[in-house]
């Protein structure tokens, strides 16, 4: 059982972000995170490159 989130957040695997615990935007590889933080309505993504990736919902 996969637990439901409510909300934007990134799928397990970091490939996805989703909304509502259903895959919203696939992410390609270069943005594949190594780290990720959620607050509220924004998800902040850290990729190997050093760039920064930002979603507002």
């Amino acid at each position: 059982h996969i637990p439901q989130y409510q909300g934007g957040t990134l799928s397990p695997d970091g490939k996805w972000i989703t909304y509502n615990s259903e895959n919203l935007v696939c992410l390609s590889m270069e943005y594949w995170p190594s780290c990720s933080a959620v607050s509220r309505k924004t998800i902040g993504i850290g990729v190997p490159s050093g760039k920064v990736l930002l979603c507002n919902f």
